[in-house]
């Protein structure tokens, strides 16, 4: 028993370590970075809807370049609205499932690391039962 309850345990460890992450290492320069570059480019956009407006009241009536712009920018959100569930929907179908509850990780986590021993089990019921029994009297001992 003494041989088998490592194993277990490192089948364990090994399978709820395989598991991606669903966290992103990004350092502090990294995130600075992206945090800047989100602000000039909504600075960036504002300009563009700004020169858009003055050109169009150039050639147009005020509320018909309110409406161009408007319009432009609406198309624009939408763009980027449909660009960015289409990425969603993209990474939801790569990622596997994650269990929520962590009684329902457990099991899978259990499920694949016992995966494969059906077999032996069915050919050695005896044995089987008298190791289910063994562990779980361990168990008890070591929860007590």
């Amino acid at each position: 028993m003494a041989i088998i309850q490592p194993m277990v345990a490192q089948l364990l460890i090994n399978s709820v370590l395989s598991r991606k992450s669903k966290a992103r290492g990004r350092s502090k320069a990294e995130f600075l970075l992206l945090v800047s570059s989100g602000f000039m480019s909504l600075v960036g956009i504002v300009f563009l809807f700004v020169a858009l407006y003055d050109w169009a009241m150039l050639h147009y009536a005020a509320w018909m370049a309110a409406v161009i712009t408007g319009g432009v920018g609406l198309a624009v959100g939408m763009t980027f609205a449909a660009i960015a569930g289409g990425m969603e929907a993209e990474r939801k179908r790569h990622e596997p499932e994650q269990a929520e509850d962590p009684g329902e990780a457990l099991l899978a986590a259990i499920d694949r690391a016992t995966h494969g021993l059906e077999k032996p089990i069915a050919d050695n019921p005896r044995t089987s039962v008298l190791l289910a029994s063994l562990a779980g009297y361990m168990t008890g001992n070591k929860l007590h």
